[in-house]
């Protein structure tokens, strides 16, 4: 029979404790392994899904753009209509303003001139510019300035005579 000595034991017996040991060690480090795999496994679910709801966050941010887009453009679309309709009614109101109710004048003594006042009313004893305006309208710079010059007394009137070399001032004006 083999005769086994105490230091072969011994010897034996640190082998399998250090066998052991390294098994332990294998096992955790695969245990950490498979810990990390799961870990990283959850996290790549986790950016797929925060990857999914950003395109979904993109998508619906895009169309709200194109809705805010097509909004804006129905908005000016709208405004111009609007200021459209507002020159429109301004120009109709300016020809019927003389046949309306309130209006304190001889119609039939009106003269429409369009541009840059709308007319002149013509009285026996006077003769007034005429600006008609609508809604918010204001009156224009140039309408401002006649408005100033008619104030100022800057009004002349003047005759001019046609003929075949072309207009001849015949009466020099006739200051107010």
């Amino acid at each position: 029979m083999a005769v086994i000595t105490v230091s072969a034991v011994i010897g034996l017996v640190v082998i399998v404790k250090e066998l052991k040991e390294s098994r332990q060690a294998h096992d955790r480090d695969h245990m950490n392994l498979i810990v990390e795999k799961d870990k990283t496994a959850r996290l790549d679910e986790k950016l797929s899904n925060i990857t999914l709801q950003l395109d979904v966050l993109i998508t619906e941010r895009d169309s709200a753009l194109k809705a805010v887009e097509s909004l804006d453009e129905s908005y000016k679309k709208l405004i111009h209509q609007k200021k459209s309709s507002e020159v429109r009614v301004g120009k109709i109101g300016e020809n019927l303003a003389p046949f309306l109710n309130g209006w304190p004048y001889d119609p039939n003594s009106f003269r429409f001139l369009g541009n840059p006042i709308d007319g002149i009313q013509f009285a026996n004893d006077k003769i007034r510019f005429v600006e008609i305006k609508t809604g918010k309208a204001r009156l224009s710079a140039s309408q401002k300035h006649i408005k100033e010059l008619v104030k100022q007394g800057k009004v002349s009137f003047v005759s001019f005579r046609i003929g075949e070399d072309g207009c001849t001032l015949i009466e020099d004006e006739i200051e107010t």
